[in-house]
């Protein structure tokens, strides 16, 4: 799913959180490809793509939530992150 952190210094960040369960694990080498393009397309246009498994989220969804959200507001701090008009 998609996330845009807005930081109260006027920047913000766009995330892509991906949460990949036991069966993505096991993908052919045509799923990789799909994901590894659809990732590249992201990134391209500024999304940061967050991937989290299954038993990650299980174990500790706080901890994935405030990683994510940490992420994010560090990237929106940065001089180079796009500002509100």
């Amino acid at each position: 799913f998609l996330v845009c952190y807005a930081h109260p210094v006027g920047g913000y960040a766009y995330g892509a959180i991906e949460c990949d369960g036991h069966d993505h694990h096991n993908l052919t080498k045509r799923q990789a490809k799909h994901d590894r393009e659809r990732d590249r397309y992201f990134q391209g246009r500024g999304v940061a793509i967050l991937r989290y498994t299954g038993s990650e989220i299980w174990a500790a969804p706080l901890k994935c939530a405030s990683d994510a959200l940490k992420i994010l507001k560090d990237l929106a701090r940065q001089d180079t992150a796009k500002r509100w008009k």
